[in-house]
């Protein structure tokens, strides 16, 4: 019996049996042929889909999975990649976003970046913030230190510039 695309029959039998999850077959098929990883299929397919980015699946799988957060695919994946240190992705992404400016980023898994604390800055796809030097201050969630003005000073990793006492002196900058 000649089986149509989707089914197939061993060359002794009178009937056609369809493909199972996962499988697929053209007409005439003696078997199904599995999907490959980063595809899927319903019963009875005539071809596998291919996954959509942000998703993923095994070989011979009925349906594709979504990535976690913290990690990524591209359409067609066997596989989620997990996103560098100073990025991150929600659940179900194509790519990893860099973290912003002032955020930071060093738990790929947790899928979100956090606020620099204050008296620490960073630059864009950070995976740590580093220590404003003496002399200068920020906010939390900055990109940058700003310089303590004259008659201020700060000591290294400040939030705050502080007014020099009576009869002492700071030029815009310095440290205690």
């Amino acid at each position: 019996v000649r089986c149509d695309a989707g089914t197939w029959s061993n060359v002794s039998a009178s009937t056609c049996t369809k493909c199972v999850e996962g499988r697929y077959s053209n007409t005439g098929a003696s078997s199904c042929t599995m999907c490959d990883a980063g595809k899927h299929s319903a019963a009875g397919a005539t071809a596998c889909d291919t996954c959509y980015g942000g998703t993923w699946s095994s070989i011979e799988s009925r349906n594709c999975s979504t990535c976690p957060g913290g990690t990524f695919s591209q359409a067609g994946s066997g596989s989620c990649t997990t996103c560098d240190s100073g990025s991150y992705a929600v659940a179900g992404s194509s790519a990893c976003t860099k973290c912003d400016a002032g955020k930071y980023s060093n738990d790929t898994l947790n899928g979100n970046c956090r606020d620099c604390k204050a008296g620490t800055y960073s630059t864009i796809g950070s995976a740590a913030c580093f220590v404003c030097e003496a002399g200068k201050k920020s906010d939390a969630g900055a990109s940058a230190c700003e310089t303590c003005a004259g008659g201020t000073f700060s000591l290294a990793e400040s939030a705050n510039c502080t007014t020099c006492e009576g009869g002492t002196a700071a030029t815009s900058g310095q440290e205690a």
